[in-house]
């Protein structure tokens, strides 16, 4: 909250454009180190704190890792989508670039970060990541061809299908050439059924008993960190306990529901949903003025799909990636997820313009 705060009022958009720029460089530096610790074989995070399981990067949770390089993943390719448009002579008029169009190489620089991201995510061998990275990778690119579909020449469409095609062809042919084994495995294991149990909780003692723990505490729960404690009290003398990962629901709104109860994470969902709420409102505040500001120009209105910056779409599918992650894992009990995820909704009103003033321009 704190982070939130200074963010959303002690920076200006300028700041916020370059203080989630910061965050999405941070990761990709996190994703290089990763990949360095791979390549070389580390058995200790940093070469100095030892994980008997698999680990990736700073992070000793594969599933931590992972939704924080997908959120990541789609910050990046926002910033990068967003410049790499407003450089081009097609997109100038709609997006209003709120600084100079920047050069060819500028406007690509998110590119990198981007590509790290993505690759990182899949590395984490986290199954939700590897999963929500694929749909966000869909997604992503329906959005980009909708969006510059229309602007485009019948050259440049040839040439932007051509793209998709050959990128896809070459991640596919990487990933058969070096075969990597424990990422296959682990892709063969995401199906309906195992998600379906996942999201569910079914085969676990787990999500019955934070329902019962809610049920008899239900308006400020069992306190942080309470759900361990009260654990052994609701488990049946038939139900083995998880060795493994065993002292959380794997259900971040059952969990916070039973250890904050109705009241603590009723906060929680009513400070997101003001963020979102406050993002969305500034979008179409600036839509409308934007279409109202044609009319009276006797100009054609603009589409708020094509008003809207992809940042802001970004930002959304990303965030909306994370909740998902979190019905079937515990995203938001890293402090390094929540916070990048809060701050995601503050800084992309740094890219929502400031809204014309219609008076003053007709004046």
């Amino acid at each position: 909250m704190i982070a939130v705060l200074a963010a959303r009022h002690g920076l200006l958009k300028r700041g916020k454009r370059i203080l989630l720029e910061a965050i999405c460089w941070n990761a990709a530096a996190l994703a290089v180190l990763g990949f360095i610790q791979l390549w070389t074989g580390a058995k200790a995070i940093l070469w100095m704190t030892p994980v008997p399981d698999y680990f990736f990067s700073t992070f000793g949770y594969p599933n931590f890792a992972g939704a924080f390089f997908t959120l990541a993943f789609a910050l990046s390719f926002g910033a990068w989508f967003h410049q790499m448009t407003e450089a081009s002579e097609l997109f100038s008029e709609n997006l209003q670039a709120m600084l100079e169009p920047p050069t060819k190489v500028e406007a690509n620089r998110m590119l990198v970060p981007t590509v790290l991201c993505f690759a990182a995510a899949i590395a984490t061998l986290s199954r939700a990541a590897i999963l929500l990275c694929a749909v966000l990778a869909v997604v992503f690119l329906v959005y980009g061809l909708l969006f510059t579909w229309w602007r485009m020449t019948t050259g440049l469409r040839v040439i932007a299908l051509a793209s998709v095609i050959a990128v896809v062809f070459v991640v596919t042919v990487l990933f058969f050439a070096f075969n990597p084994k424990e990422l296959k495995a682990e892709i063969s294991t995401i199906t309906v059924e195992s998600v379906t149990e996942r999201v569910t909780g079914a085969g676990q003692y787990h999500a019955r008993v934070a329902k019962e723990i809610w049920n008899d505490y239900p308006v400020y729960g069992v306190g942080g960190w309470g759900y361990p404690a009260y654990l052994l009290a609701y488990v049946t003398p038939e139900e083995k306990l998880q060795s493994i990962g065993g002292i959380n629901v794997h259900n971040d709104s059952l969990q916070f529901l039973a250890e904050q109860g109705v009241v603590g994470y009723g906060l929680m969902v009513a400070f997101a949903v003001t963020l979102f709420g406050s993002m969305a409102w500034q979008v179409l505040a600036y839509c409308r003025a934007k279409r109202a500001l044609a009319k009276s120009r006797k100009l054609k209105p603009g589409n708020c799909f094509y008003l809207t910056s992809p940042v802001t779409v970004a930002v959304w599918a990303g965030t909306t990636a994370t909740v998902c992650h979190s019905f079937g894992d515990l995203p938001f009990r890293s402090p390094a997820i929540l916070v990048m995820w809060l701050l995601a909704f503050v800084c992309a009103a740094g890219w929502v313009p400031v809204v014309p003033n219609l008076k003053a321009t007709k004046k």
